[in-house]
C-alpha cells in the first residue's frame, strides 16, 4: 500500500531522507523535464523527456526516478517523497485501474509492493513556498527542457490527446481562414479570433434562440430580404416599408414598421451606456451580451425570426 504523509507531518517528525521531486513544461522549448533532488546528500538528476508528454507524466517520471535511487541505496533509512502534483499522489493512492491509467504510475504501485512496509511514503507539498529543496528542483526539471530528448520513454497514449485537439485546432484554423478568403469575408474581417478555441457563448448559459440569431447576424446569414437576395433566394431585397433593402440595420434603426418595439430597444440601450448612431456588428462583435439580449427582445417583439 502506497503511504501518503499529510503536508503539515513533514514538520512533526524527522525523516533522515526526504527527496524533492518536480516536472516542467515550458512552452517552445523542444524538451518536458523533470528531477529529483535531495537535499541531505545534495544529490540531484534531471532528464528529458519527450515533449509530447504531459506535466502529469512528467511528475510520475520524477518520482520514479527517485525510487530508483532509494532503491539503489539499499539503506534501512526512512524517506519521504515529496511532490507538488497532488494528481499524480492521488492516481498513485486510487486503486481504481482502468485502460487509461499512466502506465508510469502501474509502475510505481508495481515497485511499492516491492519496497520493506512504511520505508518510503510520498507526500504533497505546495509550489513555491520556500522548502529547502523546491525551488531547487524546480529549477533542475525546467533546465530540462531546454534540448531535445536523446531517448525517451514511451510516451503514454492519453498523453498524445492534447496533440490531437492542439493540431485539429490548427488545421481547422488554416481552412477556415483559406476558405476566409473568397467567402464570409464579412464574418472573417469583423468577427473570427483565431486564437480562441471555444465559441463566444460558451460558459454564459444563454438561451439557444439568442445564440442562434447572434450567430446568424455575425455570419450576415438570416432570413431579411437583403440576405435572401443576396443569396438568390428572392429576386427583390426591399423592405416593406418602401425602403430599397431590408437589411438588419434598416430593421433595427430605422424601420417604419417598428417604431413602437424600437422605442424599448433604445430605452434599454440607453440605459447600457449606448447612444446612436449605432450598428448591430459592433453590438455583436465581442459581444456586448446585455445589448445583445436586447437586440434579441426587439427582433421577437417584431415577429421577425432572424
Amino acid at each position: 500500500m502506497i503511504h501518503i504523509v499529510d503536508f503539515v507531518f513533514l514538520f512533526l517528525c524527522f525523516i533522515e531522507y526526504e527527496p524533492v521531486t518536480d516536472g516542467s513544461k515550458i512552452p517552445g522549448e523542444p524538451g518536458m523535464g523533470c528531477a529529483f533532488y535531495c537535499p541531505e546528500d545534495d544529490h540531484h538528476s534531471s532528464r528529458t523527456l519527450n515533449p509530447l508528454a504531459s506535466i502529469f507524466s512528467a511528475e510520475c517520471h520524477a518520482i520514479n526516478d527517485a525510487l530508483d535511487y532509494i532503491t539503489h541505496l539499499a539503506d534501512d533509512r526512512k524517506y519521504i517523497i515529496m511532490s507538488d502534483s497532488r494528481s499524480a499522489l492521488i492516481s498513485l493512492q486510487s486503486s481504481n485501474i482502468n485502460v487509461k491509467t499512466n502506465h508510469v504510475i502501474l509502475d510505481i504501485k508495481e515497485r511499492f509492493t516491492t519496497l520493506p512496509h512504511g520505508s518510503v511514503s510520498l507526500a504533497w507539498i505546495p509550489s513555491h513556498i520556500g522548502i529547502e529543496g523546491n525551488e531547487a528542483v524546480d529549477a533542475l526539471a525546467r533546465a530540462a527542457t531546454v534540448s531535445p530528448p536523446a531517448a525517451s520513454p514511451p510516451v503514454n497514449f492519453t498523453d498524445l490527446a492534447e496533440s490531437f485537439r492542439r493540431d485539429c485546432f490548427t488545421n481547422t484554423i488554416v481552412k477556415c481562414e483559406a476558405d476566409g478568403l473568397h467567402k464570409g469575408k464579412i464574418y472573417f474581417d469583423l468577427f473570427h479570433r483565431h486564437d480562441k478555441p471555444t465559441p463566444w457563448f460558451t460558459g454564459k448559459n444563454l438561451p439557444r434562440s439568442m445564440i442562434v440569431t447572434i450567430n446568424r447576424i455575425r455570419s450576415n446569414h438570416h432570413s431579411l430580404a437583403e440576405s435572401l437576395h443576396r443569396k438568390n433566394i428572392i429576386s427583390d431585397p426591399g423592405c416593406a416599408c418602401g425602403s430599397g433593402e431590408e437589411s438588419l440595420n434598416h430593421v433595427l434603426w430605422n424601420c417604419g414598421r417598428f417604431e413602437r418595439q424600437r422605442r424599448a430597444l433604445w430605452t434599454e440601450l440607453a440605459r447600457l451606456g449606448l447612444s446612436s448612431p449605432l450598428n448591430a456588428e459592433s453590438i455583436v462583435a465581442e459581444p456586448n451580451l446585455s445589448a445583445c439580449s436586447a437586440l434579441h427582445r426587439f427582433l421577437q417583439n417584431c415577429n421577425l425570426l432572424v
